[in-house]
């Protein structure tokens, strides 16, 4: 069991290691996607249930420094 303020580590995120990635979350699921690694990312990654699954990619080619934002539901 871990201690209190231990951090513990997780699911990796499937699409690698970048900088500049945009994330958001809608309910109880999270969203990564684009960034920089070397090349600019067009990938789009869902986080839910602890599970990473990849989505579609985003549309007009790779991008870092994106914005992302999410409304209450």
């Amino acid at each position: 069991m871990a201690q209190p303020n231990t951090w513990v580590p997780g699911v990796d995120f499937g699409g690698g290691a970048r900088s500049g990635a945009v994330s958001f979350t809608i309910l109880d699921t999270a969203y990564v996607g684009t960034g920089y690694d070397g090349t600019l990312r067009d990938d789009f990654w869902r986080f839910y249930n602890g599970v990473w699954t990849q989505r579609a990619n985003v549309p007009g080619g790779g991008r870092d420094a994106a914005v992302g934002f999410s409304i209450g539901l």
